[in-house]
């Protein structure tokens, strides 16, 4: 089943092309040269675009949406528009906005990017609908080991980490350890436990796999074991854990 389908049970506007994912993304970036550069930049909707994105960075969220709702009512079928307002919206708090975004920038490109579906997972996790944050995740990392399957090596190419904003890079040790934290929610102790290992056997200095890993520890009440993954946790800078070890130790 489609991915899209999979998770919003709806078909997508646009199928998903035979050019791959990361043939898109590249050719994206290459795209920009001078001559098409000028033709954009004479257009009204890349005009406002381009002050929707300025006031984002200026952290205005209000202008920024004014500026980007102009451009996508010029320009409907703009993906990552829909994306850099889909950020906007995640950044000032408006998570199902976010999502919403999200889930027509991904049925409009023809083309499925891992990092879409992780910030649509996170932007579940912050409405506590952990059940479809689980399945975005799942896709999100089925997707990027696809890519690492595939002989490409994301982490290490000249794709951005992110652009006008927008991510499009994530590192899987956070991808498995925000996913722990969802499946901790719904008291998968065991799956939560097991994308932990996942996240420090990828990264084994990010701090947040060992510090839910230690809360894991302390729901099933083995403080020993616990106080291990938090100091670890502690050792690797993550400054909040220092308030649970006081709390519990």
């Amino acid at each position: 089943m489609d991915n899209f389908e999979k998770l919003f049970q709806e078909t997508r506007k646009i199928k998903i092309s035979n050019e791959s994912t990361v043939d898109k993304m590249v050719n994206m970036l290459n795209s920009i040269n001078q001559e098409k550069f000028k033709e954009m930049t004479e257009t009204e909707w890349f005009k406002f675009g381009t002050l929707g994105i300025m006031y984002k960075r200026e952290k205005d969220y209000s202008k920024a949406l004014i500026n980007l709702n102009q451009a996508l009512n010029l320009k409907p079928d703009h993906s990552h528009l829909l994306k850099v307002r889909a950020s906007v919206k995640e950044d000032s708090g408006d998570r199902v906005g976010a999502i919403s975004d999200y889930k027509e920038s991904l049925s409009i490109s023809g083309s499925d990017w891992y990092a879409t579906y992780n910030q649509i997972a996170v932007n579940y996790i912050n409405l506590k609908n952990f059940e479809k944050a689980i399945l975005s995740f799942d896709i999100a990392i089925e997707l990027k080991d696809k890519l690492k399957n595939n002989g490409i090596d994301e982490e290490n190419d000249t794709i951005p980490f992110n652009i006008d904003g927008v991510i499009i890079k994530v590192p899987g040790e956070k991808m498995y350890t925000n996913r722990a934290n969802a499946k901790l929610s719904l008291d998968d102790k065991e799956g939560a436990f097991k994308d932990c290992q996942k996240a420090i056997e990828i990264n084994p200095n990010y701090p947040n796999s060992f510090f839910v890993m230690g809360l894991i520890y302390l729901q099933i009440g083995d403080k020993k074991s616990a106080l291990v993954a938090l100091k670890q946790a502690e050792k690797n800078g993550d400054k909040n854990v220092k308030a649970v070890i006081q709390q519990y130790f």
